[in-house]
């Protein structure tokens, strides 16, 4: 019951989590030489 108690705060972690991930690939890329 734990897991559909609350999909949006599941949601929003993974969003999070994928958002930071794009950013710091992002940044990786920027600062190749």
């Amino acid at each position: 019951m734990a897991i559909s108690h609350k999909p949006s705060v599941r949601f929003s972690i993974c969003s999070l989590l994928m958002a930071t991930l794009f950013a710091y690939s992002a940044s990786v890329q920027l600062n190749d030489p």
